[in-house]
């Protein structure tokens, strides 16, 4: 008899955020991974700095997706 393997699917390490900012409380969705600098729509905040591989996140996790 032949044995069926077990596929192991690897799941990706980067995910979407929603963050809101720290001085006007506005949300926004922004990939973990980023490689630009992300700043709020609204005052120019920055919420988030590249760093190489997943970003400095300088605002308040509000959700995570996926």
């Amino acid at each position: 008899m032949v044995k069926k393997r077990k596929e192991i699917i690897p799941r990706p390490k980067s995910c979407f955020i929603k963050v809101k900012c720290n001085n006007c409380g506005a949300e926004r969705i922004i990939f973990d991974h980023t490689t630009t600098l992300i700043t709020c729509r609204i005052c120019k905040e920055v919420l988030a700095e590249p760093a190489g591989g997943k970003a400095i996140i300088k605002a308040k996790v509000v959700a995570k997706y996926g």
